[in-house]
């Protein structure tokens, strides 16, 4: 597989201890990177880089002779050895790799729970949706159940009261009918006994008349013969 620039690159400033300053950084990893690069950068890699110590301004003197910063000072050299510094250079590689992976985990670790709070918050909503649409279609069933009970007792209500008012006109005809029975046979009897009472009458006063008609013709009769002798 072939290696990059970038590796050449590395090799090439591990080989000879060369740690980049801070614009190789940036023209090399890209602002972003570089950044990231800068703030994980452990300190005792950071003079190396630049990083530190910080540039200030120009204080009283713009310009000090060099014989006078020697004066009364013991100036001491860290004894740094090519050892050290590749020991630095890789532990700092090394640290920089654990905080940002750490940094990586701890994003990640976030972006997860950020992620399954979506998703929680996403599966209530949908089973709450669910619930409402559960909710609605029993509310619908319930209604339409309803409906169809009603109709049904509707239904049973007007044939038990069709058979009641069938039941009632019998019960009602066979009363007439009794009551008209009974008023035939009290007309029958009354009329009978008012006829046989007028047919009594009636002949009563007929023999009585065709008596005394009988009567009177039998005098008139005596009365004749009797002149006749």
């Amino acid at each position: 597989m072939e290696k990059s620039d970038h590796y050449y690159i590395r090799k090439e400033r591990m080989k000879n201890l060369i740690v980049p300053t801070i614009s190789e950084a940036r023209r090399e990893l890209g602002p972003a990177l570089a950044h990231a690069l800068f703030q994980e950068c452990p300190d005792p890699l950071k003079p190396f880089m630049g990083l530190t110590p910080l540039l200030k301004g120009a204080g009283d003197d713009l310009w000090i002779s060099p014989s006078d910063t020697i004066i009364g000072k013991v100036c001491l050299k860290p004894p740094l050895t090519s050892k050290h510094i590749k020991a630095l250079t890789h532990e700092g590689i090394l640290m920089i790799g654990r905080d940002i992976e750490a940094k990586f985990l701890n994003e990640a670790e976030l972006s997860k729970k950020k992620a399954l709070a979506e998703q929680e918050e996403m599966l209530l909503f949908m089973a709450e949706l669910e619930k409402r649409k559960a909710v609605i279609a029993v509310c619908k069933e319930m209604r339409e159940r309803c409906e169809e009970e009603k109709e049904n007792m509707r239904i049973e209500f007007e044939k038990k009261l069709q058979q009641e008012l069938n039941h009632l006109e019998k019960v009602l005809r066979q009363k007439y009918e009794e009551l008209m029975r009974l008023q035939k046979i009290h007309l029958e009897k009354e009329w009978r006994e008012k006829l046989e009472s007028a047919v009594s009458e009636t002949v009563a006063r007929l023999t009585k008349q065709f008596l005394q008609d009988l009567a009177d013709q039998e005098k008139h009769l005596l009365k004749k013969f009797s002149i006749e002798m």
